[in-house]
């Protein structure tokens, strides 16, 4: 015990030692998490001010007196003092730009009257390298504290560039107190080192308990450590073996049973009792193997190993209870142990139950059989086509479709011998120039001869592409729909549209785009399921055609939401429910959801907002608004290819008009009037390669009109569309 105790202050100490690193580390971490965390959202504070100043008043500015005239001047100073008004947090908001190496003020937020108004032209003469950096590489900063005339600082830097240039022409800045942040800072510690500090004396003061009690009783306990540590040993050991989930059968050199744990008697459907003693060799055992036939003594597990004298591996055996409907099915393990001499002691053999797993691969392979069955019934069949090895597999139900069977020449040439003379080339420049060059997605229609009956089958083909590590195409993987009746009936749905009367339109355009917006990706879906349900596929090929599989499924849910909110609109279902919420809201929503689109397809993505937006309420029912902006940036961003996409929003007396510009393909004039109908596309001929049902600008429409709104458009072909809607600021009474 003496020799102990200064063992356990030495521990006692290495243990407090530990608690205080652990402690600053925490500590730090803390500072470094709320410290970033206040930075990012000054910086988001900093950025959607920024996003409503406009390029050209900042242009106007000379850098001397005469700006103090200019209108562009006092709505820069009018944004900046509301700025500081509408955050009690922040100090300073300013412009400044960049002449012949030097730092020049533009505007800032204080009053003339203030002893820190910087007025136009005022010469920066302590700005720091963060103010001229930002001039060269065009990125924002924050940093902080930094140190001027005018105090401490907490900074944070927005640049202002020019959209045809992309060149920095001025720098927002934004400061804050650095007495203010660090007093915030300092709080988050305290509150954190207050917790450590009861978390310390409370481990401290059990610690010292523990180390009194363990003075006291150490030396009556010595005696006994060993004797326990044994006796846990041993019925740790027992307890392992009686519950663990694998049965255990030890068997002695002429194959009686030694021992048996609870798992295996259950297993092997008898006690413990009635084991105990039974050799191999006893009409007590019931076995067959995987094809259900009885199996015979020499292939008993514990006979495998006697005969062979070496491990058994995964061995799949039934065991047949008389109790029982189905056998048990069970993966045998097992192995010999021999003494120095070489002689048998015993056989040692496991059991894991897996008969779940065996009826699960036999509803796998019922799926399968029924997921064939279903694919035989709508005409659809799957495919994967190789491009590197030029080779390609095909589904049962596609060798039907096609009359071929798999000593056909599944090479590239194999599959264009199949197709139609009159679609031969079209396919083939489609599939070269479209698929293979310009990296699309396959989706076409068109003639095949069938090789064992010689008839020719209309089939949809529907396919996507997947690429090497050098983003080549490397495999096309989808699935080809035989829709010859689909077209014998669209023929004569074709005919008796062209008789039917103006009244029947409508219900032809649902028809034909139902047809399209809902089978193509159910075709996907039962495509590329038949593909994930085929054991050949390895996981990375799995994971491929997951992806496939849920783009098809979110496009059919877009479709269906589509066909049910102009379902309920037409038959004037739909219900508002308004409630008065800060437009800022709105705006931010929208700007999250569609700005990374923006970024993926090369478009620029703005916003046009008075600085209003952060204080003014509307009254309205804010779900159906969104729907509605939705639709409408869902439709500037897929009709324009390059440019930009502009979202803002004006008063008008007492509406709100929302605005969404862009730079598209444009409406001609005379189609103006016709692109809020149901399943109308402005110009068919262009728009047919993207996806849609031609409902977004139609449930816009109505949803504008339940909302006692106005929704109109202004558009230049080939220049770009701006949508307008109106909608009321206050309850309309």
């Amino acid at each position: 015990m003496i020799h102990n105790t200064p063992v356990k202050a030495i521990k006692l100490l290495l243990f407090s030692l530990t608690l205080l690193a652990l402690a600053w580390v925490y500590l730090h971490y803390t500072y470094q998490k709320v410290n970033k965390k206040e930075f990012e959202n000054t910086l988001l504070i900093a950025r959607t001010v920024a996003s409503t100043f406009k390029v050209t008043d900042l242009n106007e500015l000379q850098l001397n007196e005469s700006d103090l005239a200019r209108s562009s001047y006092q709505s820069i100073k009018t944004i900046l003092t509301e700025v500081i008004r509408a955050n009690p947090n922040a100090r300073f908001a300013y412009f400044f730009t960049e002449r012949n190496g030097k730092i020049y003020f533009l505007a800032d937020s204080e009053p003339p009257s203030s002893k820190d108004y910087s007025p136009p032209g005022q010469e920066y003469t302590e700005a720091h390298n963060e103010d001229y950096l930002i001039f060269k590489d065009g990125k924002e900063s924050y940093t902080g504290p930094v140190t001027d005339r005018w105090g401490t600082w907490m900074n944070v830097l927005i640049p202002i560039k020019d959209k045809t240039t992309g060149r920095t022409i001025a720098a927002f800045g934004l400061d804050f107190n650095a007495h203010t942040w660090n007093i915030y800072l300092l709080y988050e510690i305290i509150e954190s080192s207050i917790l450590l500090i009861l978390l310390f004396i409370s481990l401290f003061v059990s610690y010292k308990i523990r180390f009194k009690n363990f003075l006291l009783k150490e030396e009556n306990n010595s005696r006994k450590k060993a004797e326990e540590a044994l006796r846990i040993a041993e019925y740790q050991q027992r307890s392992l073996i009686e519950n663990i989930p694998t049965g255990i059968v030890v068997h002695l050199p002429d194959t009686s049973v030694y021992y048996s744990n609870p798992r295996a008697s259950f297993l092997l459907g008898l006690t413990e009792k009635q084991m105990k003693g039974k050799t191999a060799f006893e009409k007590t055992w019931h076995f067959i193997d995987e094809t259900g036939q009885v199996l015979s003594k020499a292939d008993y597990p514990v006979n495998k190993i006697l005969e062979t004298r070496q491990i058994l591996k995964d061995y799949i055996i039934g065991i047949v209870h008389s109790d029982m409907a189905q056998p048990v099915w069970a993966i045998c393990n097992g192995y010999p142990t021999f003494n120095s001499n070489g002689s048998l002691l015993e056989i040692v053999i496991t059991f894991n139950d897996i008969t779940q797993l065996k009826e699960s691969e036999e509803r796998l392979q019922e799926s399968e059989k029924e997921l064939i069955e279903s694919q035989k019934v709508s005409g659809i069949g799957s495919y994967s086509l190789d491009i590197i090895n030029n080779r390609w597999t095909s589904s049962i139900v596609l060798n039907n479709i096609l009359g071929i069977d798999n000593s056909y020449d599944h090479s590239t040439n194999g599959w264009f011998s199949l197709i139609h003379h009159s679609d031969y080339q079209e396919i083939y420049d489609y599939f070269k120039k479209e698929i293979l060059e310009k990296k699309k997605r396959f989706d076409k229609e068109y003639r095949i001869i069938s090789k064992d009956e010689n008839i020719e089958h209309w089939v949809h083909c529907i396919g996507m592409l997947t690429f090497d590590n050098h983003d080549n195409p490397a495999k096309l993987i989808g699935t080809i729909q035989d829709i010859t009746e689909r077209k014998k009936i669209m023929t004569a749905l074709n005919e008796a549209k062209m008789k039917a009367e103006s009244s029947d339109n409508l219900k032809t355009a649902f028809l034909n785009n139902i047809s399209h917006e809902v089978r193509t990706p159910l075709n996907g879906i039962l495509g590329f399921g038949e593909l994930l349900a085929s054991n050949d596929s390895t996981n990375e090929e799995r994971a491929e055609y997951f992806g496939f599989l849920k783009s098809n499924c979110n496009r059919l849910v877009s479709t269906i939401h589509d066909y049910i909110d102009i379902s309920l609109i037409v038959s004037g279902s739909e219900k508002e429910t308004k409630s008065s919420f800060i437009i800022n809201k709105l705006i931010e929503e929208l700007l999250l959801k569609f700005q990374p689109r923006c970024i993926d397809k090369g478009l620029t993505f703005s916003l046009d907002c008075p600085i209003w937006i952060f204080t003014e309420f509307i009254y309205t029912d804010p779900d159906l608004l969104l729907k509605i902006m939705t639709h409408l940036l869902d439709n500037a961003i897929k009709f324009t290819h390059h440019g930009e996409i502009s979202l803002g929003c004006i008063k008008k007396e007492d509406n709100i008009e929302f605005f969404v510009k862009d730079t598209g393909i444009g409406i001609d004039e005379d189609k103006k009037d016709q692109i809020f109908d149901s399943f109308t596309q402005a110009d068919s001929s262009y728009t047919r390669g993207h996806e849609g049902n031609g409902l977004g600008l139609s449930i816009a429409k109505g949803l504008t009109l339940l909302l006692d709104g106005k929704i109109y458009v202004e558009s230049v072909k080939n220049l770009g569309s701006t949508f307008f809607v109106s909608i009321p600021l206050n309850e309309t009474k």
